[in-house]
């Protein structure tokens, strides 16, 4: 691991110790780093979550085992196949739309304040105008 002495960091991030950034450095790093936010997220595309759980090469071998079985005359166990595969459809489908709704919840959850040190004093800002 490589670890930077105090006064390397400082002059990386071109910064002083006692009077931290000023106004103008500021918006630069912000013209160059942007806001720190998340991305905006569209909607939950429910379209796309059904797709997702389409992708797995396992959901395909299982949906050709089936047709296979249902094929060679096998038909309870194509159709026990072929629900597993919906079942599992279904389970990833809810986890994924849970998960996208968290994400939905934290980019439009409270803004958290911060305390920094700009222009020589002490202040609060949101911790969408911190920077590097």
């Amino acid at each position: 691991m490589h670890t930077l002495d105090k006064q390397t960091l400082l002059t990386k991030l071109n910064t002083n110790i006692e009077l931290g950034l000023s106004s103008a450095q500021i918006q630069q790093v912000q013209q160059t780093y942007g806001k720190n936010t998340l991305p905006k997220q569209q909607g939950i595309k429910i379209k796309t979550l059904i797709l997702n759980q389409l992708q797995d090469v396992i959901v395909w071998i299982l949906l050709m085992a089936s047709t296979i079985s249902f094929v060679l005359g096998e038909h309870v166990d194509a159709y026990i196949i072929l629900i597993i595969v919906i079942l599992n459809g279904i389970l990833g489908f809810f986890q994924e739309y849970k998960a996208e709704k968290g994400i939905q919840k934290l980019l439009t959850s409270t803004i958290i304040q911060c305390k920094v040190l700009r222009d020589g004093k002490v202040t609060m800002v949101d911790s969408k105008e911190l920077v590097p």
